[in-house]
């Protein structure tokens, strides 16, 4: 089974319409990146050409959110996180 290349602006369109369908009524944050791994000893700029940090909602939900997340990031243990 092939899998079609998902695109930053496919994944705003779905934000903005689970943002619509519930009334606004959602908190969200995130970094959309797409990397290359072979090319982790050089710059940034070349490292992560393509990257969105997305956040969405009620700034003292969000900042509640921010505190567990970094809580959590600091707790793992493993060299790869996939919550």
């Amino acid at each position: 089974m092939k899998v079609a290349k998902v695109t930053l602006d496919d994944i705003m369109t779905l934000i903005h319409k689970w943002v619509e369908d519930n009334d606004g009524n959602v908190c969200f944050y995130g970094d959309f990146v797409q990397f290359d791994p072979t090319k982790a000893d050089v710059s940034v700029d070349e490292h992560i050409p393509d990257s969105r940090l997305i956040c969405y909602g009620d700034k003292e939900t969000l900042r509640i959110m921010l505190e567990e997340f970094n809580k959590l990031f600091e707790e793992e243990e493993e060299d790869f996180i996939n919550w």
